[in-house]
């Protein structure tokens, strides 16, 4: 009689093993628990000081220059973050700026007008 060979295919082909699909988890970081049937994300977490200067750099430029001063490149700039780090967050700058004025407890900051009686400038 032959020897039987058995292969290991991997967790989850052999439905027999008792394995269930959290014991195949990557295990959650320290100091960041994975949510019970979900399994821990990927990368690190989102820091809320980047949000917060975020959203502080957009109501300053808004102030200062209007919408079209608002740009992305500046606000990334002004807040010491990449475009990357805010296009993660909003997808674009009308959500940022719907973001922004959200956060706002007091009346909204009335944008700079210039000597033409626009409210922009290039950017």
């Amino acid at each position: 009689m032959e020897p039987v060979i058995i292969v290991d295919q991997g967790p989850g082909t052999d439905g027999k093993a008792g394995l269930t699909e959290a014991a195949h988890r990557r295990p959650a970081k320290p100091g960041h628990p994975a949510k019970p049937g979900h399994p821990a994300k990927p990368g690190r977490p989102r820091s809320e000081q980047a949000e917060q200067a975020i959203i502080e750099a957009t109501l300053d430029l808004f102030a200062e220059q209007g919408f079209e001063g608002a740009c992305v490149e500046a606000i990334a700039a002004r807040a010491g973050v990449g475009k990357a780090t805010i296009y993660r967050r909003w997808p674009n700058k009308e959500e940022l700026l719907l973001a922004a004025f959200s956060s706002l407890k007091s009346p909204y900051p009335s944008p700079a007008v210039s000597a033409s009686g626009r409210t922009w400038s290039g950017c």
